[in-house]
């Protein structure tokens, strides 16, 4: 039976009555075939790298017949929709609203992104950022010396092409790179340097932007700064009532330096969790931590009063400020992901409305940005719709986000997950009590489903025009989808930067016990590990750098692992007592190993309860096969691969 092809999923996702899946799906018998259409519904919306490919499919008569609702509905594709977890969502039609917005589509925005081409290192911009750097000699090392203006080009690309997307806080049609605050400047350039594979100038750069921001504060705070005579639109012009104290924290973030300081720390912290030097073990991430910490208390409450009808630059500034404040919320929650440690952030700190959509923020000048306004659904606040995700009638409630809008709600909560979980720990709570808890994350899970959906500019494709942000929140939407059928936690054993201590929680961690919950989170890993079987995994082995967050990483290792252990489970069951889901599951398994290097017969695969459950890890692992651009994606394929090692399967 080919999954890939002829199967419903809206039904077999959704999240309200697992048991009755079997009765509204008409699956039988659909030809083996993995060779299928990856466009969607609307071909408007894909990358036209994938369109090509799948005419060419077409011309090889490679493509079975699809049934009509498999063709509108299997998410098995690259496309703009995630797996409908409610069955009366692909039975109703699109509200009017909606049709709109599809209509919208034809825009000028779904042309590939231009690649900013005029963020050009000039020999006059190397010129005045050295000149900026030697009022900071006192931190800056004396035989440091900046870059060639070519290889700050090359820099500056590679940070647009692999980075800038993951954590969109710069307003890159506006951005001059002669006039930003130096300290942005060379976070920029070293990010974009090991992008480049430049792991020397990579270091030295961050070690230079990080002592000058960290002396901006310094001066800052002392009341040292300077007033410098510059043109009016520099970044370094900053009057005394604008820095005369961390206290005036309102005052203070009309001043574009202190903006544009913290851009630099976001930029730099991002790179601090997955390269080990600079490493999230040293002191400094904790530096860069408690100071954004310190720095978002006052920025908060700024960006919780938004004005409207506004000039486009002034909109940008306020656009600006409120990104800082949710993409710094995502990267602090990383760490409590990755150190399963206490949030610094809490999502319901923070009040203000949820972000613009890329197109709005990416608009080139004034009148672009009219246009994609005219188009733009008017945002709701954070804790407005973090409140109708978990409680709302969804009967009644249509969500609606953004890309960076729904990245941020699903890092909220996974956070909320993690906060229900360790107060478990510390009460005892009745079964009713669990339960309820579960089942408002479900509704809160799948009512985000909706709002991803409903969004046009998401996308399974990891190099969509729209940026990656919907890609990416997908990946968290599985972790969140097993984080809340157990309690065991592979993720913060990476923090040893030793596979062996990630194969000593592997080995020690219990079964996991067979249920609906367990079989649908089964479900979204092996969808997970569908994704780049499908586009190839050698290709995304050596590509991913500058496709796919690093959180990716993360997210696959948990995801792994908790299906090699559900599969153990299963496989070890015999085959004639496993529910209709369980055997779906493990056929769907088997499909996709069948499209790898390590594909085996289906006899051989459950030959033992452990082949399998090798197998599937071992694939995983091979998407991680070192030299990545970040230290700790090359430790998390290690730990994949010790891992499979450590299953005795024959």
């Amino acid at each position: 039976m080919d999954l890939f092809d002829n199967y419903d999923w809206s039904a077999i996702f959704q999240d309200e009555n697992f048991g009755e899946i079997m009765e509204t799906v008409g699956f039988v018998n659909p030809p083996y075939s993995l060779n299928y259409d990856q466009t969607m519904v609307n071909p408007n919306r894909c990358n036209p790298t994938f369109r090509a490919i799948s005419a060419q499919n077409h011309k090889n008569n490679d493509l079975p017949s699809q049934p009509p609702q498999a063709a509108a509905d299997d998410l098995s594709r690259f496309g703009s929709r995630l797996p409908s977890l409610d069955p009366e969502d692909h039975q109703q039609p699109r509200s009017k609203e909606d049709s709109i917005r599809v209509d919208e589509q034809s825009s000028p925005w779904q042309a590939p992104k231009f690649p900013y081409s005029l963020l050009e290192v000039t020999a006059e911009c190397r010129q005045k950022v050295s000149q900026k750097i030697a009022k900071f000699a006192n931190v800056v090392p004396d035989q440091f010396e900046l870059p060639s203006k070519h290889t700050l080009n090359r820099f500056v690309a590679m940070y647009i092409a692999g980075a800038n997307d993951h954590n969109p806080v710069l307003h890159l049609p506006s951005l001059a790179l002669d006039s930003i605050a130096v300290e942005l400047f060379l976070a920029i350039v070293a990010v974009g340097a090991r992008f480049a594979r430049e792991m020397e100038a990579n270091l030295e750069l961050f070690h230079i932007a990080q002592a000058i921001a960290f002396e901006r504060i310094k001066r800052m705070n002392l009341n040292m700064e300077e007033t410098v005579t510059t043109p009016a639109n520099d970044a370094e012009e900053t009057s005394p009532t604008a820095v005369r104290g961390a206290s005036e924290s309102n005052g203070s973030w009309r001043d574009q330096t202190r903006i544009e300081g913290t851009q630099a720390m976001i930029i730099m912290m991002a790179s601090l969790w997955f390269g080990r030097e600079p490493g999230a073990r040293s002191g400094e991430a904790a530096s860069f931590r408690s100071m954004l910490e310190v720095r978002m208390r006052d920025l908060v409450e700024g960006a919780a009063s938004p004005q409207y009808d506004i000039p486009w630059k002034q909109w940008v500034r306020q656009e600006t400020i409120k990104r800082i404040v949710l993409v710094t919320f995502t990267l602090l929650n990383v760490q409590t992901i990755l150190l399963d440690s206490a949030p610094l952030l809490w999502w319901t700190e923070i009040s203000c409305d949820l972000p613009c959509s890329e197109e709005m923020w990416n608009a080139k000048n004034a009148e672009s940005w009219n246009l994609a306004r005219a188009r733009h659904v008017a945002a709701f606040s954070v804790q407005a719709t973090m409140q109708n995700l978990f409680h709302a009638d969804p009967r009644a409630y249509r969500p609606f986000f953004s890309s960076l809008g729904g990245y941020f709600l699903i890092h909220a909560i996974l956070q909320s997950n993690w906060i229900l979980q360790q107060s478990r720990r510390l009460r005892a709570e009745s079964a009713n009590a669990q339960s309820q808890d579960l089942t408002q994350t479900q509704q809160a899970l799948r009512q985000w489903r909706r709002g991803w959906e409903r969004n046009q500019e998401s996308s399974m494709n990891p190099t969509s025009p729209s940026g990656p942000l919907t890609f990416t929140s997908t990946a968290l939407l599985r972790l969140a989808y097993v984080r809340i059928t157990t309690d065991m936690r592979f993720i913060p054993a990476l923090k040893t930067w030793n596979p062996d201590r990630v194969v000593k929680e592997f080995l020690q961690t219990s079964p996991v016990k067979r249920s609906e919950q367990a079989t649908r989170a089964a479900l979204h890993c092996a969808h997970a590990l569908s994704i780049p079987v499908r586009i190839g995994l050698g290709f995304v082995a050596h590509t991913q750098s500058f496709y796919w967050a690093s959180q990716h990483a993360l997210c696959s290792l948990e995801c792994a692992l908790f299906l090699s252990k559900w599969l153990v489970t299963i496989t070890g069951s015999p085959l004639a007592e496993l529910t209709k889901e369980e055997a779906l599951v493990l056929d769907f398994v088997i499909q996709i190993v069948a499209e790898t290097p390590f594909r085996s017969s289906r006899e051989t695969l459950l030959g033992t309860n452990l082949r399998l459950s090798k197998t599937v890890v071992r694939t995983w692992a091979s998407l991680y096969p070192g030299g990545n651009v970040w230290e700790m994606v090359d430790l998390v394929g290690r730990s994949m691969k010790a891992c499979a090692d450590s299953i005795t399967a024959d």
